[in-house]
């Protein structure tokens, strides 16, 4: 039978009655794609008009520049990161990514008016390359109003009263936290970042999920899982190829970055399937927790699941429910054990500043007694030192949105249509608005300094409306669990400067050799 088809097939071509019939067949086809292809260009004529006035990489034909990000995510970060050293006295320059039109720029002006632009709220859709692990969250939601709508719910579950409450959390996990390192004292090259990610996340599902989860078992894998499969979307995004479903999902990159993502999914699941059944408990017990009113003293899985289920206004699906939490266990976690993790680094490497923090630490709160949400407003000098860590290592290196309407920043008009790329590591060492960038300094962040600093030269937590509504809980929780460390040990390092940490980016940046920290006991 298929033989006959062939045979048919090869008489109706070479049938010189059909002949004209193929040619008018190819020159219509050859028609459309042309019109095609000119309906592309003129409808793209403002992008291209835009990049003919700025300076940039020279791009090839259906590739642009992605020739020059080629290899995991530190070859990745490096390539991206020379581009950059390359155009670092241009204010403004473009480079394409295939088709794609990208704006670079470490101007604090051009930043600041980018992410306070209603124009530039929607993220840039290269995020949806990770929607298998985070789906639609507030982190990765392209959708303006649907994020507008999701963060409007889910913002009062972590506001002062709430975030008060949660000190004796912070306190109880980071005495854990202690008892977990006692086994690696003085061991070199301890991977401390792996001990406070399980620190980060138990805290994170206590507070926010109102549940104790196991970090010895799946939850201890959790954070790994994370981290590779956000090495993975890196790579995915500055591989063109890795671009179509078809190609990515049938290489083994696409077939491991499945089974990470069903592995952290069905965690995530087990996490809101024991809240539920809590919630049930309580409902039956008639637990004053349903007998609030106020929104605002609910946590945040507490939210999400009450205005579903409690509500009936079916604000979120159940798999709306899973993106939005393992959106919040990603960011309160692998966000904050490694901004936590450089702050011990640059302690360990500047013996006089850890000492002067331990030193507010004792005379704030002593050497023995647990803290309390009143110490830590005064722990003003250990405050410094985290936010000067995050300017050296911010937790995002890169940001990037889509720009849906036009954006003005004085010298050229961002045209409707591009994206843009702003490297925020490079602007938090840029000597132009930060002097002597590579010191590592504390009072940087003085009240009468901080007054000084350029508006958007400093976006740790990115900038505007769709910057980070965890900041004071990252701050809360980092402060506790750092203090606590520190009264018990004194930190080193095998680092001896800032220019030796080479960085990757992964999402979240990473340092490529690890965080070579040691450390011993203290003596009082």
């Amino acid at each position: 039978m298929e033989t006959i088809k062939v045979k048919r097939l090869v008489t109706f071509f070479y049938n010189p009655k059909n002949l004209i019939s193929y040619e008018l067949c190819s020159i219509s086809l050859t028609f459309i794609v042309l019109f095609w292809l000119l309906k592309f260009v003129w409808t793209r004529r403002n992008l291209y008009a835009s990049a003919r006035k700025l300076p940039g990489p020279c791009g090839l034909p259906i590739v642009g520049s992605a020739y020059k990000f080629l290899g995991d995510a530190s070859d990745i970060y490096k390539g991206l990161d020379n581009l950059f050293s390359e155009y670092k006295n241009e204010v403004l320059f473009k480079a394409w990514f295939g088709t794609k039109l990208f704006y670079c720029t470490t101007d604090p002006k051009i930043f600041d008016t980018v992410l306070t632009s209603p124009n530039a709220l929607r993220k840039e859709p290269f995020y949806s390359l990770g929607d298998k692990l985070f789906g639609g969250g507030i982190f990765s939601q392209k959708s303006v109003p649907k994020w507008r709508r999701n963060r409007k719910l889910v913002t009062p579950a972590f506001n002062s009263q709430m975030l008060n409450s949660f000190t004796e959390v912070f306190v109880q996990h980071s005495d854990e936290l202690i008892e977990l390192m006692k086994q690696y004292e003085s061991k070199k090259d301890v991977d401390l970042n792996d001990l406070i990610s399980r620190y980060a996340l138990k805290t994170i599902c206590d507070t926010a999920m109102g549940i104790n989860v196991d970090t010895e078992s799946e939850g201890f894998n959790f954070n790994h899982w994370i981290d590779r499969a956000l090495e993975i979307v890196i790579e995915r995004i500055f591989n063109i190829y890795y671009h179509s479903d078809v190609i990515f999902y049938n290489s083994a990159l696409g077939k491991e970055f499945i089974e990470l993502c069903n592995k952290s999914r069905f965690f995530t699941r087990q996490v809101i399937v024991k809240k539920r059944q809590q919630m049930e408990e309580e409902k039956k017990n008639k637990a004053l927790y349903y007998e609030s009113e106020e929104l605002n003293r609910l946590t945040f899985i507490d939210i999400l699941l009450k205005v579903t289920y409690e509500d009936d206004k079916s604000y979120f699906t159940d798999e709306e429910i899973v993106d939005e939490t393992i959106t919040l266990m990603v960011a309160g976690s692998d966000t904050t054990s490694t901004a936590s993790t450089f702050v011990l680094v640059l302690l360990g490497m500047h013996q006089d500043i850890q000492e002067k923090v331990l030193a507010e630490i004792l005379e704030v709160a002593g050497a023995e007694r647990s803290m309390s949400a009143n110490d830590l407003p005064e722990l003003k000098y250990l405050e410094r030192v985290i936010k000067e860590t995050l300017r050296l290592f911010p937790v995002g290196p890169i940001l990037a949105r889509t720009l849906d309407g036009d954006i003005n920043v004085g010298h050229h008009v961002l045209s409707k249509g591009a994206s843009i790329c702003l490297a925020v590591l490079r602007l938090h060492r840029s000597e132009k608005y930060w002097p002597n960038a590579l010191k590592f300094d504390p009072d940087r962040f003085l009240p009468q300094n901080v007054a000084k600093i350029q508006p958007g030269s400093y976006v740790p937590f990115s900038h505007g409306p769709r910057n980070c509504f965890g900041l004071r809980y990252a701050m809360i929780t980092m402060k506790v669990m750092l203090a606590t460390i520190l009264r018990r040990y004194k930190i080193f390092t095998d680092y001896k400067s800032i220019e030796e940490i080479d960085v990757k980016c992964s999402v979240v940046i990473r340092p490529i050799n690890g965080y070579k920290l040691r450390y011993e006991s203290r003596e009082y």
